[in-house]
């Protein structure tokens, strides 16, 4: 049976105004990391979400220290932001995620509807992944609501806050996970929305 990761986030918060500085990461590591770089399907934001999430499985004590860390000063200091800073400095040598086409898709066509009729959440979930069940072992959806920028999306997600199971922050440095699908759309309640589909192994 297909595990499944699904996880939503929405809060009224203020998005920060940092940003990251990647000057001090090694050049084959950005590159490792930037497993979209050619997928010219995606947006350029869609494609910075991917390669942010991508140096944490990598390399989490420096996404810590160069992105994690600027963007945690700027907040309260909480039990969520406390565990995601023991979470990352533990986080080491992750595979990153690569892209791909049929999740894209199925976040893309995600996004839009949410975003069309102002919902939120992971309506019709299973019906909506019976097309690739048999195709990957395991499956996670991420969804966030209310932010366009890819830093505020992917520290939001990972931060995870109100969420004490972590669902967010799980599905994105689950080992289980090799590829993944993402799509920021316009929301009509929220403003903007994004979705983050996520497969395991292919069989």
């Amino acid at each position: 049976m297909i595990k499944s990761i699904l996880s939503i986030i929405l809060t009224l918060s203020i998005s920060i105004g940092v940003s990251q500085d990647l000057s001090a990461w090694n050049y084959q590591i950005l590159e490792k990391s930037n497993t979209a770089k050619k997928a010219g399907y995606l947006t350029a934001d869609e494609k910075k979400v991917i390669h942010l999430m991508n140096l944490a499985r990598i390399d989490g004590p420096k996404f810590y220290s160069t992105i994690a860390k600027p963007y945690l000063a700027e907040m309260k200091s909480n039990n969520f932001t406390r565990s995601l800073t023991n979470k990352l400095k533990k986080t080491k040598g992750l595979a990153p995620l690569k892209t791909d086409r049929v999740l894209y898709e199925l976040a893309q066509s995600h996004a839009t509807a949410m975003g069309k009729y102002g919902k939120i959440g992971h309506d019709n979930y299973l019906q909506r992944m019976k097309p690739i069940q048999n195709k990957y072992n395991s499956l996670g959806e991420n969804c966030d609501y209310g932010f366009a920028d890819p830093l505020t999306i992917v520290m939001r997600l990972l931060i995870d806050e109100g969420n004490p199971e972590y669902g967010h922050r799980k599905a994105i440095l689950n080992t289980d996970f090799i590829y993944i699908g993402v799509s920021i759309k316009p929301h009509s309640k929220w403003q903007w929305n994004c979705v983050q589909e996520f497969g395991g192994e292919k069989f």
